[in-house]
């Protein structure tokens, strides 16, 4: 099969530059290789104005971050002995969520529009042709 691009990775970025490419008519493959969307070490913090873009581009995630996401007005970071707190303002506020649901809930949006994925599938190297 041919594809107009190939995304590795089906993270976040993967996701939703899959999702751009498939909505101005690309056929898409993402290649994953882990077995399936999991949990990450990571966090799944999202800004607002990330939530923001999201939804000028077509993808509304609020309906599936409300199922377990808790809003962040503020943060506490510590190095060595100091701790930096951060307050949000009331419109800049982000969403904390399940890392598993935020990758899972990008996917879907971009498989809804075409997109395929392959998982278990490692690439070492990138050939240009």
């Amino acid at each position: 099969m041919r594809y107009d691009c190939i995304i590795v990775g089906a993270g976040p970025a993967g996701a939703v530059c899959a999702y751009t490419l498939a909505s101005m008519g690309y056929k898409c493959l993402i290649l994953e290789k882990r077995p399936e969307i999991g949990e990450k070490i990571c966090g799944g913090f999202l800004p607002n104005r990330a939530r923001e873009y999201l939804l000028d581009m077509g993808i509304d995630i609020s309906e599936t971050l409300n199922k377990d996401a808790v809003k962040v007005q503020s943060c506490m970071t510590i190095k060595g002995e100091k701790k930096h707190c951060f307050t949000y303002a009331e419109e800049d506020f982000g969403i904390g969520a399940y890392r598993k649901t935020l990758d899972q809930t990008l996917l879907e949006n971009a498989l809804s529009k075409g997109v395929e994925i392959r998982f278990l599938t490692e690439v070492r190297m990138v050939n240009e042709t």
